[in-house]
């Protein structure tokens, strides 16, 4: 039986432009600790549960961050703690 892995954050993306650009950029090793979620057909729940639709939209157990930048610039200032 395969061991379900805990991921430290939830990485939602969309069709466009950032969220493409994002997934090249996240490097292998992040992705192993970051689930990612296709938000098509979720966007009004994203909204209710998160307050923004706007993907790409990382949330983890004490941040929600959006945007291609500044997801880019949390995961660079986190990556010791993250």
């Amino acid at each position: 039986m395969k061991k379900e892995v805990e991921h430290e954050a939830i990485l939602f993306v969309g069709e466009d432009p950032e969220s493409a650009e994002l997934l090249k950029r996240l490097a292998p090793s992040m992705r192993e600790r970051i689930r990612i979620v296709n938000v098509n057909g979720l966007r009004g729940w994203l909204y209710v549960e998160y307050g923004t639709s706007r993907t790409p939209l990382l949330v983890t157990e004490s941040r929600v961050v959006t945007g291609l930048q500044e997801i880019l610039d949390f995961l660079g200032e986190s990556l010791r703690d993250f």
